[in-house]
């Protein structure tokens, strides 16, 4: 008998740690009652599943099996999350060996250390079969009810879209997972821990995690080397009842995009993350991969993945204050090569932890790119790139096509101002020349009203009440360093725009040039003219020096 209600004390306790809402596990009490089973009278009783946002308060809320009387502090149900039921078969517990046989069970699972050898604890006479999958309704709550007495396996099933809190639509994949756990209907009442609780409440520990994206492109006018933006990625922190398993952020870099380099910090948090030590970049890149605007792909996936020290850190800085965070800026180039209209989107994943099923396992050396990382996604942010075609004529015969024309591509101001700092290179290239054709295609040019992911540069609340527009401020100019033979040099820069609404975010450009001199004819010195000239004159000279030697002769005569 002994024996007994330790089984049953052990369950008892097993199951009521399930319940738990804040950081700590509810344990049985040494010497705590167990009621006889031959009290149960019930055939069925129900099951209630709470689904609930982190509670605000850092105290904890130990579930008991019955109903709260109010919600957590500053917790909100959730609705539209996926709970299944899966009963255990060979488990009688109107007996004293099917609560023996229960606390095996529960002890084995528990003590599973992956997916497949949790399942495996479920073997004939004792093995699984689902009762039915309820979604959590607008309190939160999924119903089981009828329940025949017995053993049940719960598995918390995100949905792939969108779930509701406080009447907003969040991504399902900001919601970190409950570990399946085992319960059991009925439950020790925890009023008088004598009699049965037929109706059995449970509050699934529950986390939210969310992540954010933004990119800084705003200097990233040409493609190639010169254009590198710096990507902040922001990630929040799980409550870490149990301690962090896994904390991973990962960048799946298009492959129109390089990885240059990273750095990590805390956010709202003391303790210096180290790389190496508290952390490890992961760069995995899949070569020969064509990226293009029809079909983009994924080229390198860059992860940071923390070590069981940097976790460590994390769970002390989020114990510390539940605003802490980890922040990433990446740096990557956009790669030479670029070619007409090209929107480069980029996206960032947290995988915030590991639930027991295994769902949410990454692994960063060996990245599948037909399958996406788990976990909670980034909208994308987008860097737009553009051309300008440029076409050279004559300004007295518009269909004479120029050729040898060098142009240079400056970025300038609304006014057409700009300095030797803001010459554009595109791969390293910063001279173009008309064809034969008189035209020349400079590509691989950022949009100039669209930048950091916006049509805004500034907004209102920011500046005064006034906002602007990057189509506003953001310009190039155009400078002619060759001129055609024959032609004179423009005299002024030509500002220009590439936008959004033209087609193929394609700039034309017709650029006239004067004929050198205007056009007309300087008088030239050479030629036979200046050879009868020479002659006439030295025909004057000499005739002038006899006149002269003739006058004198005469004078000395005299």
């Amino acid at each position: 008998m002994k024996a007994i209600r330790a089984a049953l004390a052990s369950t008892a306790a097993t199951v009521v740690a399930c319940m738990t809402l804040g950081g700590g596990l509810a344990v049985a009490e040494s010497g705590t009652p167990v009621p006889d089973v031959s009290n149960i009278k019930v055939t069925s009783g129900s099951l209630t599943i709470h689904k609930l946002t982190p509670s605000t308060s850092s105290s904890v809320t130990n579930g008991n099996g019955t109903k709260l009387a109010n919600l957590p502090e500053g917790s909100q149900p959730i609705e539209g999350v996926n709970f299944k039921v899966e009963s255990v078969s060979g488990i009688d517990l109107k007996t004293n060996e099917g609560w023996v046989k229960t606390a095996q069970l529960v002890k084995a699972y528990n003590a599973a250390s992956n997916a497949a050898a949790r399942k495996a604890v479920f073997t004939a006479p004792n093995t699984l079969s689902e009762v039915k999958t309820l979604a959590t309704n607008a309190q939160g709550e999924a119903v089981f009810s009828d329940l025949p007495l017995g053993l049940y396996l719960v598995t918390e099933v995100l949905p792939a879209g969108n779930v509701t809190i406080n009447g907003q639509q969040v991504p399902a994949t900001s919601l970190v997972k409950h570990d399946p756990f085992l319960v059991t209907v009925p439950m020790t009442n925890p009023q008088d821990r004598t009699s049965w609780l037929a109706d059995v409440h449970v509050y699934p520990k529950n986390s939210q995690t969310g992540i954010t994206k933004t990119v800084d492109d705003s200097a990233t006018n040409g493609s190639g080397n010169d254009a590198q933006m710096t990507y902040t990625i922001t990630g929040d922190i799980p409550n870490p009842t149990t301690g962090l398993k896994k904390y991973q952020l990962i960048d799946p870099l298009d492959a129109r995009l390089k990885y240059i380099s990273s750095q990590v910090a805390l956010v709202n948090g003391n303790a210096q993350l180290e790389e190496g030590t508290d952390y490890n970049i992961i760069v995995k890149e899949f070569p020969g991969v064509v990226s293009t605007q029809e079909a983009p792909k994924v080229g390198t996936y860059v992860t940071v993945n923390f070590t069981q020290q940097g976790l460590e850190k994390l769970s002390a800085a989020r114990t510390a204050d539940s605003k802490a965070q980890v922040q990433w800026k990446l740096v990557a180039q956009v790669k030479e090569g670029l070619a007409g209209k090209n929107d480069i989107e980029n996206k960032a994943i947290l995988i915030p932890d590991v639930p027991n099923d295994g769902e949410m396992e990454w692994d960063p050396n060996n990245p599948d790119p037909n399958n996406p990382p788990p976990g909670t996604i980034t909208p994308p942010v987008v860097t737009k790139y553009g051309s300008v075609s440029i076409f050279k004529t004559s300004s007295v015969d518009t269909t004479a096509k120029l050729q040898g024309a060098v142009f240079q591509v400056y970025a300038c101001d609304a006014n057409g101002k700009f300095s030797d700092a803001n010459l554009v290179s595109v791969g390293g290239v910063n001279e173009w020349t008309t064809d034969s054709e008189g035209k020349v295609v400079i590509n691989g040019l950022e949009v100039n009203d669209f930048r950091n992911n916006s049509e805004i540069k500034t907004a209102a609340a920011d500046n005064a009440g006034t906002e602007v527009k990057w189509k506003d401020v953001s310009f190039y100019c155009l400078v002619e360093k060759t001129a055609p033979e024959g032609y004179e040099l423009l005299p002024n820069p030509v500002k220009f725009q590439i936008l959004q609404t033209q087609q193929n975010y394609d700039a034309p450009l017709q650029i006239e040039d004067v004929p050198a001199n205007g056009g007309f004819r300087l008088p030239v010195t050479g030629g036979n003219g200046i050879i009868l000239l020479v002659v006439a004159g030295i025909a004057l000279l000499a005739g002038s020096g006899i006149y002269v030697f003739a006058v004198a002769r005469k004078n000395a005569q005299r």
